[in-house]
């Protein structure tokens, strides 16, 4: 009986001083929270009276832009039209996850964005249609179809970047 007393005053006592462990430190994360929090509110209070220079690039990306035409869903809402932004969500997926295993891999090989340096157009559609030969031959020895999708868009990329175009045909005012 005794031993029974004791161990009952033993698991009571356990309950309490465990209660109270998780009360302090409730209370401890409660106080780091409300001085984040604070810290948190008095940066955005601090940015939105910002007079820099940097004040007017913030304010604009704070701003939704708005075309004035809209798209209504049958649910009744309503969204700023989608026409020429492009359709993200028609996307290939599984390409785009190889396409970054590709840039994984080069990264291992080259280092970390070697190649937007810059990479002439020329260089970069020759490999990519030597991989697609590769890959319509057969080859398996790597993968071909995604390395050639890699240089296909750093190709479009350097086009994109002043100087990287090399083809005659494609410079800006050649034809």
């Amino acid at each position: 009986m005794l031993l029974d007393i004791f161990w009952i005053s033993f698991i009571i006592t356990g309950i309490a001083l465990g209660t109270i462990t998780i009360t302090i430190m409730i209370a401890i994360a409660g106080g780091k929270l409300d001085k984040f929090y604070n810290h948190r509110d008095s940066i955005r209070y601090n940015n939105n009276n910002n007079n820099d220079s940097n004040s007017g690039r913030e304010k604009e990306m704070q701003e939704v832009k708005d075309s004035g035409e809209r798209t209504e869903f049958p649910s009744g809402a309503v969204r700023d039209m989608h026409a020429g932004k492009g359709r993200y969500d028609l996307l290939p997926w599984n390409a785009i996850d190889e396409l970054a295993k590709h840039c994984e891999l080069g990264a291992e090989k080259y280092g970390e964005r070697n190649c937007e340096r810059g990479i002439f157009t020329h260089s970069l559609l020759d490999s990519a249609i030597r991989h697609l030969s590769c890959y319509m031959r057969g080859q398996t020895e790597e993968n071909h179809l995604r390395a050639a999708m890699w240089n296909v868009a750093m190709a479009i990329e350097m086009e994109l970047k002043d100087g990287m175009q090399d083809i005659p045909n494609r410079i800006k005012g050649e034809l």
